[in-house]
């Protein structure tokens, strides 16, 4: 991948997505405490010291569901202290007993931690993530590490692609897709038919749902937005530059 096309594409994803709303953040999705991931909405946790008895309610009374051993380990996202039960998710409980179940809660500051909004991305990955999560999460091809980029080359929309990852002091701030085109220039309806074609794609292949907004200055630039709620905002833009032809689809926000 030439440089400045790494370069080209930081300026169209920083300069467009100014020019959209963004969507609102959802709650932190990569809080660890006690070894697991903390749930939204989870209260505490239960080690399980013996073998017993999980229920579901059935015309609100319990019945016996299965059966769960010790060294199992539940979230908990809701003690009925009145009805002595522990709320364990997907319509489950255990019932309050200290010889079979030990009970502990989620610290305040791990709490908090929850409370951060993060906003989705793209590929399993937030704003704000390390450059250690962004690797790890990341099936595709490595390609470079550069300052504030991570490379890799992947396949997407129909094209081959490079995939860049972009960092604002080592926090992930967008994700990008260079698509390779057939040819380096374009003419204006060209690149309009292009633009459109890659549009549809986009929206069919991320299920967008959301109102588009589209701008181009009837020359050299074409680009389509959809605002999401809670994730992303996505871009597709279509530019002459340089001299050539360049087609990106970017994840992000400001």
């Amino acid at each position: 991948m030439k440089k400045i096309k790494v370069y080209s594409i930081f300026i169209l994803t920083f300069a467009m997505l100014t020019l959209f709303p963004i969507g609102s953040a959802s709650a932190h999705h990569n809080v660890q405490w006690e070894g697991m991931q903390v749930k939204e909405g989870q209260v505490g946790k239960v080690d399980v010291l013996k073998t017993t008895t999980i229920y579901k309610m059935k015309n609100k009374k319990l019945v016996s569901y299965k059966k769960t051993k010790a060294k199992d380990v539940h979230r908990v996202f809701k003690v009925d202290k009145k009805k002595k039960l522990y709320e364990i998710g997907s319509g489950q409980y255990l019932k309050i007993n200290a010889k079979e179940l030990k009970y502990k809660a989620v610290p305040q500051k791990i709490l908090d931690q929850m409370k951060k909004k993060h906003i989705e991305l793209t590929r399993g990955t937030y704003i704000g993530d390390s450059p250690a999560r962004v690797k790890k999460v990341e099936k595709a091809k490595w390609v470079a590490d550069m300052q504030d980029v991570i490379l890799f080359d992947t396949k997407k929309y129909g094209y081959n692609a490079g995939l860049m990852y972009i960092f604002e002091k080592k926090k992930l701030q967008y994700v990008g897709y260079d698509l390779e085109l057939s040819k380096e220039k374009h003419t204006y309806k060209e690149m309009k038919a292009l633009h459109d074609s890659i549009a549809k794609r986009v929206k069919k292949d991320e299920k967008l749902k959301e109102k588009s907004y589209f701008e181009t200055d009837g020359k050299r630039e074409l680009f389509t937005a959809w605002p999401r709620s809670g994730k992303s905002t996505v871009v597709v833009g279509v530019t002459n530059e340089e001299g050539y032809t360049q087609a990106i689809v970017a994840f992000g926000t400001r």
